[in-house]
């Protein structure tokens, strides 16, 4: 009986030993579940823009975010004239953004990040307008280089054209924007003159004086003769001119003045 007991203490010790070794590699009695939501890799997001482009005064613009509810997203730029409403959601959602007027004569463009999705945001050009200063310049008849300033928004281009053969050599010629324009009135060595100088479709107005040959300075009138005064006892009538004077007296005829004569002796 005692060899038998031995037998089958050993047979369930053994038995112990086999089960404790399969709990062990199995994870007996206790279980793990991991859970992890869509990331934002797994995550389809699509994004559309309206409208295509902004007014050059500036405006508002919405973007639509298309994406399951469970996924996260986030939303940038690095355009200093692009303001977004937010900068990150949840799940689809519409997001405002605004944009500053347009300073400058040349379109604009940036765009907006959400989620790794590049946007593009447009801006149209601010309208070309040219103003100069002074507009009227006057000088005298010896030759002159004038200098006047174009203002004009950035991007916008200008040449400087002479409508007068006496108003030329423009520097610069061209050019972009805003800067200072020099360019010259030869001397005037007849009548005073006008001429215009455009820059772009402003107009530069240049009077310059006659020259020395221009306008001679003509010769003034004799002065008028004289009344004389008349003397004291004299009469007005006795100063006036008799008339006939100055042409010789009319013929008189032979027998008047035979008559004449017998009456005087």
């Amino acid at each position: 009986m005692n060899v038998r007991a031995g037998r089958v203490f050993r047979s369930t010790a053994f038995r112990a030993v086999l089960l404790a070794g399969a709990c062990t590699t199995l994870a007996c009695g206790s279980t793990t579940t991991s859970v992890t939501g869509p990331s934002g890799e797994k995550c389809e997001i699509s994004v559309t823009n309206n409208p295509s482009e902004l007014p050059a005064s500036g405006g508002t613009g919405t973007l639509t975010v298309t994406t399951s509810r469970d996924c996260t997203w986030s939303a940038s730029t690095d355009a200093p004239w692009v303001s977004l409403t937010a900068t990150s959601g949840q799940g689809a959602a519409t997001v405002n953004y605004s944009v500053l007027p347009n300073p400058n004569g040349t379109p604009r463009r940036s765009q907006i990040v959400v989620a790794q999705h590049s946007v593009d945001v447009s801006q149209a050009p601010a309208p070309c307008r040219y103003d100069v200063s002074p507009a009227t310049v006057t000088v005298d008849a010896a030759e002159h280089q004038v200098a006047i300033t174009v203002t004009s928004p950035n991007g916008c281009a200008w040449t400087v054209r002479s409508e007068v053969p006496w108003i030329g050599r423009a520097t610069p010629a061209d050019g972009t924007g805003s800067a200072t324009v020099r360019f010259t009135a030869t001397a005037n060595a007849t009548d005073a003159r006008t001429g215009t100088v455009l820059v772009a479709n402003a107009t530069v107005r240049v009077n310059q004086a006659a020259g020395s040959a221009g306008n001679p300075t003509q010769p003034l009138p004799p002065a008028p003769t004289p009344t004389p005064t008349p003397t004291p006892g004299t009469s007005a009538a006795s100063l006036a001119p008799t008339e006939g004077a100055g042409t010789s007296a009319p013929a008189v005829p032979a027998a008047a003045a035979s008559a004449a004569a017998v009456a005087a002796s």
